[in-house]
């Protein structure tokens, strides 16, 4: 990663706690600004507290729930209708599967694809080579 990311924005799913909350305090101590997404709003609205008292960046919260139907688009649109543009995608929500396939509950399935849309909206709405990169925690 590089040293600074002045001018840069991260978005970070699953940020209200755990690997999210850290990738949250790493960019932003590099000057990144962030979008953190989380269901647990009262968590984001303290993480974004402290990293903005201690780095002064720019952070939007979006409370979200990415495995509810369509939620990903909806997230997609409303960044896009603020003017946002993404520059790093820290895809952290959710948890990663394992375990026979055949063996993998169906709403299980549908979590991981929630994940995997995200991603491919978020590549594929941008002009080539701008997306930074593109970090999938599981």
């Amino acid at each position: 990663m590089r040293e600074t990311l002045h001018g840069e924005t991260a978005l970070i799913t699953g940020a209200s706690s755990g690997l999210g909350a850290y990738f949250a305090r790493q960019l932003a101590a590099r000057g990144c600004q962030l979008v953190l997404v989380a269901r647990r709003a009262e968590r984001l609205r303290e993480l974004q507290a402290e990293i903005s008292t201690r780095h002064g960046v720019s952070i939007d919260c979006v409370a979200m729930d990415l495995v509810e139907t369509d939620a990903p688009q909806h997230l997609y649109n409303q960044l896009n209708g603020l003017g946002r543009t993404i520059d790093i995608l820290v895809n952290n929500a959710g948890q990663g599967l394992y375990g026979e396939f055949t063996a993998v509950p169906w709403g299980s399935l549908h979590q991981n694809s929630s994940r995997a849309y995200l991603q491919k909206i978020f590549i594929f709405s941008l002009p080539p080579f701008q997306l930074g990169a593109v970090y999938s925690c599981s």
